[in-house]
């Protein structure tokens, strides 16, 4: 059987591989002052990464209280254009009024506490 370079009548491409080998890695050696410094500092780097993601997790809890509370709130806008339709009647309404009563009010009185404690 012919090779796919014989039937297709092409020359093949030779790529030279030049295969270096790697650098032997230099020895290291530090004094025991260097070795502290450089612990010292990946132990601050460290302490500073540990912090940032604990400020992060915090603002991401404040503001995913505040986005449930907006949240509220826009539902409670749509159920009162809803119940200021005059198809919809008394029903909407009383939904309206319920839902004010066990969502947005409750959510409010919380957010409020929250402020007073952090201010």
């Amino acid at each position: 059987m012919a090779s796919n370079v014989e039937r297709l009548g092409v020359e093949p491409i030779v790529r030279e591989v030049v295969e270096e080998a790697p650098a032997a890695p230099k020895s290291i050696q530090m004094t025991q002052e260097q070795a502290v410094a450089a612990i010292e500092q990946i132990a601050t780097q460290v302490a500073t990464r540990a912090a940032l993601i604990r400020t992060a997790k915090a603002i991401a809890a404040i503001l995913a209280g505040r986005v449930i509370l907006l949240l509220s709130v826009i539902g409670a806008f749509v159920l009162a254009v809803m119940a200021m339709e005059p198809a919809i009647g008394q029903g909407g309404l009383y939904v309206l009024i319920a839902y004010s009563v066990l969502s947005i009010i409750p959510l409010t009185i919380l957010d409020a506490k929250s402020r007073k404690g952090n201010g």
